[in-house]
């Protein structure tokens, strides 16, 4: 694939010595969609002009592997490494947006320029996504770039199943109002991150039946975790209807009347969305196909007896 460079940058390639740094701005899943600079060079670089504007921190202690590509369409990609330490500070990024997977399947822009004159011009290395992040206790955290091409090893074709298959419970095709049977809930005991009671703050002044906040989502309006959103695996333990617990925990600690939007799930199956009164936008087409045992058993009245007969 051949790339397009400005002159000076150009120029810059054909000399005897280059001055080149790898860049990178990825940009954060949060709802503003800040962006965050970075750069391999032991001093910051400055670009003031150009969509690839911005001021990349050098020392962001990133490290990575070669850019592995290929022409049979697998997935290009390129392994990273790195840790937090307490004297180099990057803006907007920490580790509660790492724990929170505000960084998970982030779009990245990867290139490289002249770090004595970085608006000669960019080249263009890798755009992709970042994968998911692990981290140990010592800050130290890891991932891999992946091409654009991981995007077509996606399902994007509807399937038949006994389940509903809408992207997400509340869409334009479900259709159930999920705002409008949202409760805004306090905490009033906590026993982890992952574990805490929480009851009505607002209206409606009840949770509704138990279980119909299974696969919902909490979403931190106040307190140290505002703005995160996790998962509900359980909104009964111990049979107490109200004590959630997280598929995966909280990046911060749950305190006492920290306030959340609490919004229902759904199993995708006829029962839910016969409670949501959306059967006209069930998804689920496959309980309408027979299925194997069905074609199994043949046609109606054959038999060993069919038709009596001497």
């Amino acid at each position: 694939m051949s790339k397009s460079l400005a002159e000076l940058l150009l120029a810059h390639l054909k000399g005897e010595v280059t001055t080149l740094c790898l860049c990178w701005v990825i940009k954060k899943k949060d709802a503003a969609g800040t962006k965050i600079f970075g750069t391999d060079h032991d001093l910051n670089v400055k670009i003031t002009t150009g969509d690839l504007a911005g001021t990349y921190i050098a020392g962001a202690n990133v490290t990575g592997s070669d850019v592995a590509s290929s022409s049979d369409m697998s997935v290009d990609n390129t392994e990273v490494d790195g840790s937090f330490t307490d004297t180099i500070l990057i803006p907007d990024l920490t580790v509660e947006d790492v724990r929170g997977g505000l960084f998970n399947s982030a779009p990245v822009t990867l290139f490289f320029t002249n770090w004595q004159s970085p608006d000669d011009g960019q080249c263009y290395m890798r755009s992709g996504f970042l994968g998911d992040l692990t981290w140990d206790s010592s800050g130290v955290y890891k991932t891999e770039l992946r091409g654009l091409t991981q995007l077509l090893s996606q399902i994007v074709v509807d399937s038949y199943s006994v389940e509903c298959g809408v992207k997400k419970f509340g869409d334009a095709r479900c259709k159930v109002d999920v705002p409008a049977i949202t409760v805004n809930v306090d905490v009033t005991d906590v026993t982890s991150r992952r574990q805490f009671t929480v009851a009505p703050s607002g209206s409606p002044s009840a949770l509704g039946p138990v279980g119909m906040f299974n696969t919902g989502t909490l979403l931190g309006l106040t307190g140290a975790n505002a703005g995160f959103t996790r998962q509900i695996k359980n909104d009964n333990v111990s049979s107490v209807h109200g004590q959630v617990l997280l598929f995966d925990p909280f990046p911060n600690d749950v305190a006492l009347t920290d306030t959340f939007a609490m919004a229902p799930g759904c199993d995708r199956s006829m029962t839910a969305c016969k409670f949501y009164g959306s059967v006209p936008n069930y998804r689920g087409y496959g309980i309408f196909i027979p299925g194997v045992d069905a074609m199994l058993l043949g046609p109606v009245g054959s038999g060993p007896t069919a038709g009596g007969g001497a």
